[in-house]
């Protein structure tokens, strides 16, 4: 992935590369000795991006598993080590519960918690600053999936999650659990895999963008864009407790596809 670069004061921070090693650096040219992160990172992939919340700054891998860094203030640029979770790569993996590893998706921070997959689909919680597990859910993928994803966009007080079998949920995270609201199918996955999946051995692995009121999406096949809005007043779907998602005409005048059909999710 790219370098992920944030500034806290005036020193940027840069973290990023496929060893996911972190540079601090001053205002000078210098720059200071690397301060290796998550350790292993296998076949050189890291496609999480880290996330930074207040001082705290999140990373996740696979293999090396998770940890956060609490950075210094300006008079001094640099990272402490709050929590080291296990990855593939460690013994410990498996019988570790505070961490996860995620393979693709990248996690969220809210409210001093941090909400993400690790790499069989499991969703889970944990507090940012001690890694400790608040709890665990099946919910979201559904299934036990090798390199599962899903993608988090927070809206208000909820997300959008794009899940790689090609599902928008809009779900609430929070300390308490996951709690869904809607899900439907938004998209087809297309993308061969080698590992089976309920769906078949095919996934969807491409993030969506959103603007005004309106996700688009793609697959190997097409690029959809599909409306938001719960009805002709232009209401956010995220505003309703049973969203839709209705497609729009692009200018080529491509056929206009059937609407997806929402259904309501229930409760854990």
């Amino acid at each position: 992935p790219e370098a992920t670069c944030l500034r806290h004061g005036r020193h940027p921070r840069c973290l990023g590369d496929s060893r996911a090693s972190a540079v601090f650096s001053h205002h000078t040219p210098s720059i200071q000795p690397r301060a290796r992160c998550t350790g292993s990172v296998d076949i050189g992939i890291n496609p999480a991006t880290a996330v930074r919340s207040g001082p705290h700054l999140f990373v996740t891998s696979q293999y090396g598993g998770a940890l956060t860094l609490s950075l210094g203030d300006d008079a001094s640029p640099t990272a402490t080590l709050l929590w080291k979770g296990a990855g593939e790569a460690d013994p410990a993996h498996g019988t570790d519960v505070n961490t996860f590893n995620s393979v693709i998706s990248t996690p969220v921070i809210d409210g001093g918690y941090v909400y993400g997959l690790d790499g069989e689909g499991l969703l889970r919680c944990l507090d940012v600053r001690t890694g400790e597990r608040v709890w665990e859910s099946w919910d979201l993928i559904k299934e036990r999936a090798r390199a599962a994803a899903a993608f988090f966009v927070r809206h208000d007080d909820r997300y959008f999650i794009n899940t790689d079998n090609g599902d928008l949920v809009i779900a609430e995270l929070s300390p308490e659990g996951y709690r869904e609201i809607s899900r439907t199918r938004l998209i087809e996955p297309t993308h061969p895999y080698v590992a089976r999946r309920a769906h078949g051995q095919v996934v969807n692995w491409s993030h969506p963008a959103y603007a005004n009121r309106h996700i688009i999406a793609r697959n190997d096949k097409e690029i959809v864009r599909l409306s938001l809005a719960a009805d002709q007043r232009g209401v956010l779907s995220a505003s309703s407790r049973r969203p839709s998602a209705r497609p729009c005409s692009w200018s080529s005048g491509r056929p206009r596809r059937s609407a997806p059909k929402p259904t309501q999710g229930s409760s854990p």
